[in-house]
């Protein structure tokens, strides 16, 4: 299972001229009403605005992978980014099925670090950092860079305001997309090949995304053929897979630091 980094601050009538767009008459504290849809040209504000902003600071993203029900793989992600720099520590708890009858498998847990550091990427195996500096390298780490996902953020999506709510002592506006479909599948690590079921964003007063939720749906099939004749077609049998992705930003703006890791040796990652 696999899947694959702009500091603006806004303050005053600047953050009313931005959240102006969301809803139109807008609350007196600049919010979309609840129950508006947004504009096009106020989810691209949204997207680009975030983006923006989100050059540097901090990201905890949790993703759960299910089949037939049962969760398979958990994902505790901290990553720390600093302009195109990037810091990505993984904790990975596996659920192994258990063979019918026997006793249940208990769960197995795994950390990882992947960096990406002027242009050249690290990765942390057995205690032992290795670097890659191909033009693609970076392509091959485990987790795609979060802020990737708030560019996602489409108008084709609808995007539509459930009003607001406080979170951590701040005051956001929480989005919620009428139609997650269209932005098809995130590639997510873990999740496979599916697609949207949920897509929902909660923004601040300066229309930065803070946090954001994911829900995805597929299927997981496990196939089997026989070895001769060759031309016996695979026999597959399929099951629901679902997945959840959770992401919350913090320290927006704050100054973070991405270090080369020291003792890094040439890796062998493909550079294409």
């Amino acid at each position: 299972m696999s899947a694959a980094a702009i500091v603006v601050i806004i303050t005053g009538a600047v953050a009313l001229a931005l959240i102006g767009p969301w809803g139109s008459p807008s609350t007196s504290d600049g919010f979309a009403p609840r129950g508006h849809a947004l504009s096009p040209s106020a989810v691209r504000l949204v997207a680009d605005t975030s983006a923006a902003a989100l050059d540097s600071g901090t990201a905890h993203m949790n993703i759960t992978q299910s089949v037939g029900g049962s969760p398979v793989n958990r994902f505790s992600t901290e990553v720390t980014f600093s302009g195109h720099n990037l810091d990505v520590m993984v904790g990975l708890t596996t659920y192994p099925p258990s063979p019918p009858g026997a006793p249940a498998i208990g769960p197995t847990t795994s950390t990882s670090d992947n960096r990406v550091v002027d242009g050249s990427a690290y990765r942390q195996i057995g205690g032992q950092w290795y670097v890659e500096t191909g033009p693609d390298a970076s392509k091959f780490l485990s987790f795609p860079d979060p802020r990737a996902f708030v560019r996602e953020i489409s108008p084709s999506a609808g995007l539509v305001s459930l009003g607001a709510e406080e979170s951590g002592g701040i005051e956001l506006t929480h989005l919620r997309a009428r139609n997650p479909a269209v932005l098809g599948n995130l590639g997510i690590a873990g999740l496979g090949s599916t697609n949207d079921t949920a897509f929902d964003v909660w923004v601040d007063g300066q229309g930065v995304v803070r946090r954001m939720t994911i829900a995805t749906t597929g299927e997981s099939g496990v196939c089997s053929s026989q070895t001769t004749p060759i031309t016996v077609p695979m026999h597959c049998t399929y099951t629901a897979e679902t997945g959840t992705v959770d992401i919350t930003f913090a320290n927006i703006g704050d100054r973070e630091t991405v270090n080369v890791p020291a003792g890094a040796v040439p890796g062998s990652w493909p550079s294409s």
